[in-house]
């Protein structure tokens, strides 16, 4: 919790940094092309978690990787983080500060699964409707859980909308238990 709290700290920072020069895309990019980077390579990774290697290594690496690709401000801030030891929360402040981009940009995160694959056609559908109704820019991704039977589960920012006929099933058990 601690760390979270820190990460947030530098997120929020990076974030105000960002705005303040605009370069707020830039930034956003650059942290969400190198959480992808960390989650998808368990060597960087587990080298930025180590406390075994030493920190000029772990400049250096980020440095070898990102700098040719990487705004100006992303490197130097990656650079301080590394500096003062906490390269290990870069996944959360890359996280973080892509709450904090979606949030400045007015854009929801919302995610449907169904039983089945949805198409492109009704994807689109659901989007539209969703930007209408709550007035903002939506980016919706889409799952299958084929354990759903039919129907849809729609999370949008904390709240669920449960149409499964899984759920639906379960309540008609409940109630004939009952």
């Amino acid at each position: 919790m601690k760390d979270f709290k820190v990460a947030g700290r530098y997120a929020k920072s990076l974030f105000d940094l960002a705005v303040e020069k605009g370069k707020l895309q830039e930034v956003f990019q650059d942290f969400s092309d190198l959480n992808q980077s960390i989650k998808n390579n368990k060597q960087l990774h587990t080298m930025l978690k180590s406390p075994v290697v030493p920190a000029y290594l772990k400049a250096k690496v980020l440095n070898q990787a990102f700098s040719s690709e990487f705004d100006n401000i992303s490197m130097q801030y990656i650079e301080l983080i590394v500096d003062k030891r906490r390269e290990h929360l870069l996944p959360e402040i890359a996280w973080l500060l892509d709450q904090f981009y979606h949030e400045h940009m007015g854009i929801v995160k919302a995610t449907v699964t169904s039983a089945t694959e949805m198409g492109d056609e009704n994807i689109a559908t659901l989007r539209k409707s969703l930007e209408n109704s709550l007035k903002k820019k939506i980016v919706l991704n889409s799952k299958v859980d084929e354990s759903l039977i039919g129907g849809f589960v729609l999370r949008v920012a904390d709240n669920q909308i449960d149409a499964s006929l899984r759920t639906g099933l379960n309540e008609i058990r409940q109630n004939l238990v009952n």
